[in-house]
């Protein structure tokens, strides 16, 4: 963001397409910045969401296995 602030007066003398051009690779940059900075983050945090997808699936099955049982021999619960 500071390259970003500090690009603003060099954009001010630079004719109009050349300051959405320098805009343009400074934005490019940010966003590439991120990407390398956040990569442990995300993949963390897929792995923490995949994780959980499984756990609730498996909570799911266990749920609708109980749920198709016989009671006593009265067939499967109705809801």
């Amino acid at each position: 963001m500071v390259v970003l602030a500090a690009a603003i007066p060099a954009g001010a003398h630079l004719p109009a397409l050349a300051t959405l051009a320098l805009l343009t690779v400074i934005c490019v940059g940010l966003v590439a910045v991120e990407v390398v900075v956040m990569a442990d983050a995300r993949r963390a945090l897929r792995s923490y969401v995949f994780q959980e997808r499984t756990s609730h699936e498996a909570h799911e099955v266990a749920y609708r296995a109980a749920w198709h049982e016989p009671e006593g021999g009265g067939g499967a619960r109705r809801g």
